[in-house]
């Protein structure tokens, strides 16, 4: 594998493990999402009941639907051009594999592809992913059954697609420093060379060639304390967790859980009405209790970060 092909690898399946987290345990949210907007996604599904969960200037955003389910939006700048179509490469790879069943339709952006999950699935998907020069958009759509994957859903989803990537500009997204990775802790953490890149308020990826490593840290000012309480009580079941009383009485990390392929692991951070997500992926080799005691200072920093907000 190319150090491009296992960097998109890397990068892939840590925003789709921190984002699903963050879609499934949303309270509502007060802006509207830059890249499709509330009334987009009422108009494209025909429902009178579109709820805006999640929205953020990085153009990462989830939406509730009376009728059933849930639908999320995500924006990915890459470097460069080729590194997008790296990363769209590893997305259509992982989404095939997921979800099987190609839909065709003309393309969107420079390239696009749609696919649904087979018949039987645990958790039906759609998943529309769209390359645009140096940006890869991904919508993810959640019916609470497949019955309700149709011609119609499909559409809607297109449609959102189509408006997505030709927004998809307006997602506040730069390459630089972060204040919650500070340069010290990624020089002992991952080393050079590395990227730094900022998706928005309070939410930075940073990943580093060679050896795959990722972190990305990102905050939730919608979560309530009974959303915590229900994530926190999910990842008990399906993860190996361990408190992390010293950051306070909200901060647990998790990983090793049940879902196939999942690396990662995430320390979670509640306080003073925000959730704040620091998540890692060692690379080629799945994350064990060791990395987090090698991440202390890390954390430790995070947590004082999060606690002068």
């Amino acid at each position: 594998m190319s150090c491009f092909s296992a960097r998109s690898t890397t990068l892939a399946r840590i925003l789709l493990t921190t984002f699903g987290a963050t879609v499934l345990f949303q309270a509502q949210a007060s802006d509207d999402c830059p890249i499709v907007s509330t009334q987009d996604v009422t108009e494209a599904f025909d429902n009178g009941a579109v709820m805006l969960l999640h929205a953020d200037a990085s153009g990462m955003c989830s939406f509730g639907l009376q009728e059933g389910g849930s639908l999320s939006v995500q924006v990915v700048s890459q470097p460069s051009e080729q590194l997008a179509g790296e990363l769209y490469k590893t997305f259509k790879k992982t989404d095939q594999e997921r979800l099987p069943h190609a839909v065709e339709h003309d393309a969107i952006g420079d390239k696009s592809h749609l696919v649904i999950s087979p018949e039987g699935a645990e958790s039906p998907e759609v998943t529309f992913t769209a390359l645009k020069k140096d940006q890869v958009i991904a919508l993810h759509y959640y019916p609470n059954n497949e019955e309700m994957i149709n011609d119609q859903t499909v559409s809607a989803l297109l449609e959102l697609g189509k408006r997505a990537t030709s927004q998809s500009d307006q997602a506040d997204q730069q390459f630089g420093a972060c204040e919650w990775l500070p340069d010290a802790e990624l020089d002992r953490f991952l080393g050079q060379p590395r990227t730094v890149q900022r998706l928005g308020p309070d939410q930075c990826l940073a990943y580093a060639q060679p050896g795959n490593k990722t972190l990305m840290v990102m905050s939730d000012h919608n979560t309530t304390d009974d959303a915590y309480a229900n994530m926190r009580e999910r990842h008990n079941a399906e993860c190996t967790t361990v408190s992390l009383p010293k950051f306070g009485p909200n901060s647990f990390a998790y990983y090793d859980c049940s879902n196939p392929g999942n690396q990662v692991m995430s320390v979670d951070f509640f306080e003073n009405g925000v959730h704040m997500m620091l998540t890692y992926e060692p690379g080629e080799e799945p994350a064990t209790g060791d990395d987090l005691k090698t991440m202390d200072s890390l954390i430790e920093h995070v947590y004082k970060e999060l606690k002068m907000r």
